[in-house]
């Protein structure tokens, strides 16, 4: 049965633990911890995942992006198909009444969807052709509008992937995957966009692990060791009315990929939960999206089980 990997539970609670995780300095030792642990899993009678797109041996879907609504739930997917990838649309009352994916660009990857100030939704993708990450608005039915603003170029022999935003007071906070070259391991940067959308800044505020121990203490290759990426960032108010940021992310080790956390409150200081990750188990976890729905928070995102099983699912959070 799919279930929470923390250690204790309870320790979602400690945010002195949370804030020791990022070197002491990422957020601050009150950095709010709630909305991490624990996940239950959306499962079918038998146990099985409860996919609410499900691929097969032909079709891939990774990579989810969430919006609700008023009165329906918007899903936007990569979507790969005979070595070709295309962002996917659809919506439906709720997560378990989605309708079928349609295309809404095609030669696309890994979208991210966020509002502006006005209520505008924008749509931020990986275009294929160049590899870079470029941004729109998009319609009711979540298909682009021109023009697209091209918000980050590769750098040379780049790969950038996974793209997430939140708007702020003046501007937007893009978070995305990088990774240098072919046999390098993934991190995750960030840079501010202004107003314009112009990038500046970027910086590197969620990278590998270097130093892990079991239990016992003896030194264990860490659960990310050969990358991180798919980040999922909000922003967010806590109780005091201070603005934070929340990452979830996907870290690989040994083709293995789980789900972890971390915040921060000014966007260049993170710090990584204590006991992460928070979603993971014997497949293989990646590409998370969380959303709001009222008490409880959900967190979607990639089952892979190769040939078997793949497609999107989700985990919910009671608060």
């Amino acid at each position: 049965m799919r279930h929470m990997v923390a250690t204790l539970a309870a320790a979602a609670l400690s945010c002195a633990a949370c804030a020791q995780a990022g070197g002491g300095s990422g957020g601050g030792e009150n950095l709010p911890s709630a909305g991490v642990v624990p996940w239950s899993a959306s499962q079918t009678e038998d146990g099985l995942a409860n996919y609410i797109v499900a691929g097969d041996a032909n079709v891939r879907y990774s990579e989810p992006a969430v919006w609700r609504h008023t009165d329906r739930v918007q899903l936007w997917l990569t979507r790969v198909q005979d070595g070709t990838s295309a962002i996917v649309v659809t919506d439906g009352s709720s997560l378990e009444r989605l309708g079928s994916p349609e295309v809404a660009i095609h030669d696309a990857r890994d979208p991210a969807v966020a509002s502006d100030h006005d209520g505008v939704l924008w749509l931020a993708w990986i275009d294929e052709g160049s590899g870079a990450i470029v941004a729109a608005r998009v319609d009711e039915s979540g298909v682009p509008t021109q023009p697209v603003s091209r918000l980050v170029e590769p750098r040379a022999g780049e790969r950038l992937g996974a793209p997430s935003l939140a708007a702020t007071d003046d501007g937007w906070l893009l978070v995305f995957s990088a990774t240098p070259s072919p046999d390098a391991a993934s991190r995750i940067d960030r840079v501010w966009l202004d107003a314009d959308r112009h990038a500046r800044q970027r910086i590197t505020i969620v990278d590998v692990e270097r130093e892990c121990a079991d239990i016992a203490g003896v030194s264990e290759p860490c659960w990310d060791a050969d990358g991180v990426g798919s980040p999922d960032l909000k922003r967010d108010v806590t109780a005091l009315g201070r603005t934070q940021y929340r990452l979830f992310f996907a870290g690989e080790r040994q083709g293995r990929r789980d789900i972890g956390f971390a915040a921060s409150f000014d966007g260049t200081h993170w710090s990584r939960y204590a006991f992460n990750p928070v979603l993971g188990d014997t497949f293989d976890e990646s590409g998370p999206a969380s959303l709001r729905d009222g008490d409880r928070t959900l967190l979607l995102f990639t089952d892979d089980r190769g040939a078997v099983q793949n497609g999107i699912t989700f985990a919910t959070l009671d608060e």
